[in-house]
């Protein structure tokens, strides 16, 4: 069994899925023949929209960037330090760049601040309303856009295992994986 690197996986599924136009499910076929890594392969493809994906939600990818553009420069205005600039940049970058499988992490992130928010509003004797809901309409924006754009571009392949007799009667397990187009 090769032990082949995601690097190289990632790279040929991307020629196959935006170069040759490939369906997922026709690139796994191929990918798990070429590298005989059932997981890896699965991982891989797993997190990487089809064409049609990037294209259906190219509108909500642009929005998102607005929301995290919008809340970056509503931090930098208040604080007037660059501090959570570099933050921002990175969460821009993922989004502009379509790495759904750092989604996750951005949905987390914007969490947090959300909850710091409640938590340290909740804490103060005053309670600057307008302050508060220039950062919470933004965040809960992002938490529930990022949270939805990974689900909607990439869902989960559904694993079955099937039980089969083998030419000389052994009993042997076929995984079958199947993504959504």
């Amino acid at each position: 069994m090769t032990t082949a690197k995601k690097s190289e996986i990632r790279k040929e599924a991307k020629r196959l899925l935006y170069d040759a136009g490939k369906s997922k499910q026709e690139t796994f076929r191929i990918l798990n023949i070429s590298f005989n890594n059932l997981e890896r392969v699965v991982d891989v493809l797993h997190y990487m929209p089809t064409k049609q994906q990037k294209e259906k939600y190219k509108t909500h990818q642009v929005v998102l960037i607005v929301l995290l553009l919008i809340l970056a420069a509503v931090n930098l205005w208040n604080s007037n330090i660059s501090g959570g600039i570099l933050t921002f940049s990175a969460m821009v970058y993922v989004v502009a760049t379509q790495r759904v499988e750092y989604y996750f992490y951005i949905t987390i992130l914007m969490s947090m601040m959300v909850l710091a928010m409640a938590i340290g509003s909740t804490m103060a004797n005053q309670t600057d309303w307008v302050e508060l809901v220039k950062y919470l309409i933004p965040c809960i924006g992002i938490v529930s856009l990022s949270y939805w754009l990974e689900e909607k571009m990439c869902p989960l392949p559904r694993v079955s295992k099937e039980d089969y007799f083998n030419a000389a009667g052994q009993k042997k397990t076929r995984i079958n994986v199947l993504f959504a187009e």
